[in-house]
């Protein structure tokens, strides 16, 4: 039913805390690939409101790792150290040191 709202675009940028926490309850094989969608809108006008999120809602796995990689993306430049800490709490090891290794060459 959120999918087909028509307004998932728009909560995704006006509320998407409350979107994020609707899509937990999407099955887990959906969850990374809509999170990663919502963080990389939400870091763009409330980084710690995103990371606070994370930190509070979500466990880890693929869905968290996806909001941390968005998450990481969109502060990469002007928050290198935070980026950094966050790339670090990456559950998979592949992506993480994938990511590190980014933002070492970045």
């Amino acid at each position: 039913a959120i999918l087909a709202s028509g307004h998932y675009d728009f909560w995704a940028v006006k509320t998407p805390a409350q979107l994020a926490l609707a899509v937990l309850h999407f099955p887990a094989q959906e969850q990374p690939v809509h999170l990663q969608g919502i963080f990389e809108k939400w870091v763009v006008t409330d980084a710690d409101g995103a990371g606070n999120f994370i930190d509070e809602h979500l466990m880890p796995g693929p869905a968290r790792d996806a909001a941390v990689i968005a998450l990481v993306e969109g502060i990469r430049d002007e928050r290198l150290a935070e980026a950094v800490a966050w790339a670090r709490t990456i559950s998979e090891q592949g992506r993480m040191y994938s990511l590190l290794e980014s933002l070492a060459t970045h």
